[in-house]
Order: C-alpha cells, then structure tokens, then sequence
C-alpha cells in the first residue's frame, strides 16, 4: 500500500497544546490552500529540506519519491507519475508531466534538467489534472515555486565541497527598496570532474561533470493594496562532457570489432572528447488585481528561449563505430488569463484562458560506419495552442462540496524535415552538413488536435481533522510528428480517464498525519518511443489500464523526532498492444508500462537535539523501488533491477540566532550501481552481431556514493 512522500520532515511548532505536524500551503488548485485542504493527491516539498539534502534538480526529487520514476536520454529528462510519462524525443513531441515555474508551462522536456535555484517549494500533483493545467498534464504537474521578495531585508549563502571535486555556492538576498518595491536577487555556481573516470585519452579524462550557473532578478511592484505586478528574469548556462553509457548485451558493432570489455562501474573508455552545453532565458511578468466583491483578475505574460548543443559518444567504446551529435533551439511565449471568485463562499468559480507558441528548430547528425558516412537529419517544429477552462465549486453544507471543471485544448503544428546522407564521419560539424551527397528526401506536415477534459468531484469533512475526496478526470496530450524519423508518420494524441478517490486525516493533536489514495486509469492510443532503421520514432499503443494505491504516513514520535513513511504500489499493463520489435512482430499485451515499478517506498527519521543554546541533528532516509523496464518490450537488459537507496545527513546550528549551520552528507551511502536510463539503437548493432535488428542495448550509468560538507549561513 501506497504513496507520494511528504519529503520534507515536517517543521514543528511549539504552541500551547503541544508539538504539531505544521501546516503547508499549496497553490495546486491556482489558489493558495493547506496541503489537507486540498482534494488533489499533492506532495509538497519545502525548499529548505531541497538545500539541506542536495536535492538539485527534479531528478532528485524524482528518485526518491515513491509515485514516481525518472529516465535521462539525449539531454532531455523523462517523468513518470504512476507509470504514465513519455520516453519520447525530438521537438514534435511532448512530455506526459506538465512542468510548471513560477506558474508558466514549460513546454520543452529538456528543461527539466535545470538545477533548483532560490525555491520556496515544489508541488507534485498526481494524476491528471485536464482542467486547470491542460496541456500535457495527463501524468500531473510538476509545481516549481521561487522564493519571492520579502518585507525585510533577508536572505542565505551556502557553499559544499565534496568527492567528485564538487564545489557549489549558492546565494541569495531580498527585501524592500521603498514602500512599494521590493526585490530578490539569487544565484548558483555549480562545478565538479564528474562521476565517472575515462580511460582512454583521446577522449580527455572527464565525463558525467557539470559546470551550471545560473541568476534570477525578482522585482516587486505594489503600488496598493489592489493591485501588484512581480517580474522575473533568469538565465542558466550548463556545460559539460555528457554522459557515460555502458554495453548491455553482446549485439554491439564493436565487440565484433574487437573493443575491450566494459570497465567497471564508475569507469569508461570513451573516444572522443564529448559535450553537452545549454542556456536557457527566461522572464515573467505577473499582474495580479483585486475587482473587489471577492474577484481577482490574473495575468501571466512570459517568454523563454532554449538552446543546446551536444555530442555523445553513441557506442560508448574506445573505437569508433557512431556518435549523435544534436543542436536544438527553442522560443516559447505564453500567456495565461484567469478570473476567480475569492474561495469563501459557498459558491465559487474560476475561469481562464491559455495560449502558448512554439517556435523549435532540431538538427541530428549521425555518423556511423554502418551507415559509411553521416546521416544528417534537420528538422523544425512551429506550434500553436490555446485553452479556454473554468471550475465551479458548490457547497452542499459546512462538510460537503462539488467541484465540476471543463477545459477545451486545440493545438496545431507545422512540421518540417529533411535529411540524407554526407560520405564522412563529420555529422554536423561537417559545414556543408545540410548540402546532402545522398539526399533521402524530405517532409512537410500540418496537423491539428482538439479534446474537451471534463472533470467532476466531491470532497466530504466528517470532521475538521479529516478530509474524503472523489475525482472523475480526463487528462488529454496531443498528438505530435517524427521529426528525427525519415519515414514514421505523425502520431495521434493520447488520453486518459482517471477515477480516483483519497483521504487526508490528521490526528493525535496535529501530531500524525495519513493520507492515501486509490486511482484506476483507462489510457487510450499511448505515445511509445521505439528505435529502428537508426532513428526514435512514435508510434500509438492501443491502449493500457493502470491501478494504484498510494500512502504517506507522518508523526511526531516523540520531543524532536520525526518520522516519515510512504509508499506507491501499481499495477499497470498494456492491452491489445501489436507492434514490431527488429523484423518481428509482437503481442505486448500484459506486458508493464515503462517506468512504473510495482513496489516503491520510502520512509526517513529525524531527530533533533539541543546542545546548550545550540541544535545537532541527524537525518537518515532509505529509499525501495521493484524492478522497472525502461522499454515496452519489458527486458532486463532494458530496464533496472530492484534498488534500494540509503542517504543520511548529520548537521549543527550555532550562533546568537542559530544562523549558521555546518553539515555532512552522504547520498548513496551503499555505492549501488544502477541505471537511470536504457535503450537500444540500431546503429550500434549490425546484421552479422543482430540479424533480427532489434538494436544493441545501452544503459545510462547513475551516479555511485557521493559525500561532502555543506555550510550555510542566513541573515
């Protein structure tokens, strides 16, 4: 039985009736309520507790909570909630887990291996949330909240070193420049050698490293107490030497070409000196305005730009047999309307609109010596959607409300392509790489999507400390284009019904908290990704059917000690799923979703001590996943064993008002070897090492044990 992890361990305040589990605010419902308030199975997690266990970026997250699963393969991040995400790449698809900062979508995957800069706290909704997220939003949301400018003067610095080489600093300040302005300036330099050592030198020595910067400016403006306008700008650059990837199977090119065998973990031989550089830009504008009679007008203006460059040693051997060399860029401008009753009466409404355009551009370079040369693909991706939504809310008397929301998607993309083959090994630092020796053709294709996402609810309080709740949702993803295939054709959009009813109770005077869940999903024409003839292309399973229990257990068990416990268990299977797999044709019916483990739990204990005027305490954590598959066709050699994760923490706060703080950590402490990701590509195998072309297997090596000391001071 199971669940979505309160990460945090809950923060305790002394009031008069004792230690209390205290209280969170969300903004999962567009409004800000209490975590047991509201009827969404939602997991917050503070950002206090993200900097004290180096929890740097979604994929940490991800990792460690128990409703989810994460996956890393050509520089794009892939999210799993309750088995349902997207191993899809290229700019004609999207993810399955809508991604949200500061309350602007993120449309582009990638952008979800931006480490965490200056955040007050992450939200993850579960479950589809069709009505007031929308697009792509079928897994849930992902809710990143950057901390904001305060009435006084505020703010932190903190500096870690660790193995790896790993240094870090992050800073931040804010607080007012006169009665009406206020502002907060944060930033964040991240360095290390990387996790992996490369034993061949004409790769150089590093890979798995990361060198990040980033800074975000926050400006204030409140002129009244009506009317208040907030404007973010931030920038991230991100370089390093990509990633390491280790042979899982013996279909590969070159072992018959006679490479040596896979070093042991934490090691590769690696023949060319690799890369992965990226920046993003971002800025918002936020107007918020009191109408008076409890209505509030919203306006949400905001512009990004991605860009990224990378070269990956494909075969990950010191010969050569192919390499994937991309480029990518991406624009981004939304604009989000919505026009809201204040939530206190007894009925309550909430309407919007939404408009997004994309503007991409993609070019794939293949050289490979099965194919003699370079296939070089370049593609480009505009697109257009817009929503308009609403929710209602009645209240049938002081312990019973409905909830009813409707929400119309209408997307359109305009996709291009063309690709062929140049006689070298250059790829795309060939420049002539679009002027073809062997031109395959080319693509032109529009196509358009619409769906209507209904939702309905119920939420009962028998008492103040307990909370029922019914959902009947329907999450929609459009569908999108093979922008990196020569030859697959468009796909079409996804959707799934959820029916979900859950509980939050609290009790023992606030000092035991359970909350739990139950969801049955029927997912109709799934996207799945698959490698053939060189390149990933989408294809439409029939359908798959998804149940789940989920449970998140909190107490304070005694002056100082905490503990948490949480668990997710699914069952998840494809149904009348007919594909091919190399030449053959197969039946994946029964076969598990990708990335949706059976068993996944987590459960961690904090005790804290005074010393003097002084704090010590120790923090420890052991995270449980069952066996997972990384692709469709359910493989060992494609997916991950059982894991388990230990990571521990022990720190001191000192000083007149405990504002410094000096800490160890450790995050693996076991050193497991496992795998974030695995695939196959066809490139890698040929007809003498893989008759049947269903391509050689590759695994994305994890990072092992890490340790370091972490000091931080607040003022």
């Amino acid at each position: 039985m199971l669940a979505a992890l309160l990460m945090a361990p809950p923060l305790m305040a002394q009031e008069d009736e004792g230690l209390m589990i205290e209280e969170v605010v969300v903004t999962a419902t567009k409004r800000e309520t209490t975590l047991q308030d509201t009827a969404v199975a939602v997991t917050a997690y503070q950002g206090d507790f993200l900097q004290e266990m180096q929890l740097e970026a979604l994929q940490d997250i991800i990792i460690q909570n128990p409703s989810m699963s994460f996956s890393r393969a050509g520089g794009e991040g892939q999210v799993y909630i309750r088995g349902v995400g997207s191993n899809l790449l290229g700019i004609g698809q999207d993810s399955s887990v809508a991604v949200h900062q500061d309350g602007v979508y993120l449309g582009r995957p990638h952008l979800v291996l931006s480490q965490f800069l200056d955040v007050e706290r992450v939200e993850i909704l579960r479950g589809p949330q069709g009505t007031l997220y929308g697009r792509n939003a079928t897994a849930g949301v992902i809710n990143v909240i950057s901390r904001k400018p305060t009435a006084e003067r505020q703010g932190y610095i903190s500096g870690y070193a660790g193995n790896f080489d790993r240094y870090e600093v992050e800073a931040a300040v804010g607080g007012p420049i006169s009665d009406t302005v206020g502002f907060r300036l944060a930033g964040r330099w991240t360095d290390d050698d990387g996790y992996t050592d490369d034993l061949e030198p004409a790769g150089g020595d590093t890979i798995d490293d990361k060198s990040f910067w980033a800074m975000r400016g926050i400006l204030d403006f409140h002129p009244s107490d009506t009317f208040r306008a907030e404007f973010i700008a931030e920038y991230t650059e991100s370089d390093g030497h990509n990633l390491t990837v280790r042979r899982r199977d013996d279909l590969h090119t070159s072992q018959r070409l006679g490479a040596l065998p896979n070093p042991r973990f934490g090691q590769t031989r690696n023949e060319m000196d690799t890369f992965q550089d990226w920046e993003i830009l971002g800025l918002t504008l936020t107007l918020d305005w009191e109408l008076g009679d409890g209505l509030s007008l919203t306006s949400i203006t905001a512009y990004r730009d991605f860009e990224d460059d990378f070269s990956f040693n494909t075969d990950g051997t010191e010969l050569f047999v192919t390499n994937t060399q991309y480029q990518r860029e991406a624009e981004q401008f939304t604009q989000e309307l919505r026009l809201a009753t204040s939530g206190d009466n007894r009925f309550d409404w909430l309407i919007g609109a939404f408009f997004m355009s994309e503007d991409k551009r993609e070019a794939l370079g293949l050289p490979a010596v099965n194919f003699g040369g370079s296939f070089n693909i370049f593609a480009g991706n505009d697109a257009e959607a817009w929503a308009i939504f609403s929710e209602v809310y009645f209240s049938l008397n002081d312990r019973t409300r409905l909830t009813a929301g409707l929400r119309y998607n209408d997307e359109e993309k305009d996709d291009f392509s063309n690709w062929g083959l140049r006689f070298n090994f250059d790829g795309l630092a060939d420049p002539d790489a679009s002027s073809f020796d062997f031109p395959f053709g080319g693509r032109a294709t529009k196509d358009s999507w619409d769906d209507w996402t209904p939702k309905v609810g119920i939420e009962y309080r028998p008492h103040d400390n307990m909370l029922w709740y019914g959902t009947i949702t329907k999450g929609f993803k459009s569908g999108g284009t093979n922008s990196l295939s020569s030859v697959a054709p468009p796909f079409d959009q996804e959707e799934l019904w959820s029916y979900e009813v859950g509980f939050k109770s609290q009790w023992k005077d606030d000092r035991m908290r359970l909350n739990g869940s139950f969801f049955f999903y029927d997912y109709d024409d799934l996207q799945v990704s698959t490698f053939a003839d060189g390149t990933t292309r989408i294809e439409n399973a029939a359908s798959a059917e998804i149940m789940g229990l989920e449970l998140d257990f909190s107490a304070i068990l005694a002056d100082g000690l905490v503990f948490n416990l949480a668990a997710t268990w699914l069952d998840s299977e494809y149904d009348d799923f007919i594909t091919t797999f190399g030449v053959d044709v197969v039946d994946l019916a029964g076969n598990e979703l990708i990335n949706a483990p059976e068993f996944k739990a987590v459960g961690n204990l904090r005790y804290e001590w005074q010393l003097g005027a002084n704090t010590a305490y120790v923090f420890g954590q052991v995270s449980h996943s069952s066996e997972l598959y990384h692709s469709q066709f359910n493989e060992d050699v494609v997916g991950q064993d059982d894991l388990t994760l230990v990571d521990f923490r022990a720190g001191y706060r000192f000083g007149e008002l405990q504002n410094w703080e000096v800490a160890a950590i450790v995050k693996n402490l076991t050193d497991e070897e496992y795998y974030q990701t695995s695939v196959r590509f066809t490139s890698l195998s040929d007809a003498t090492t893989d008759p049947k072309r269903i391509g050689a297997a590759l695994g994305y090596p994890a990072e092992g044990r890490s340790y370091g000391v972490q000091v931080r001071y607040t003022f």
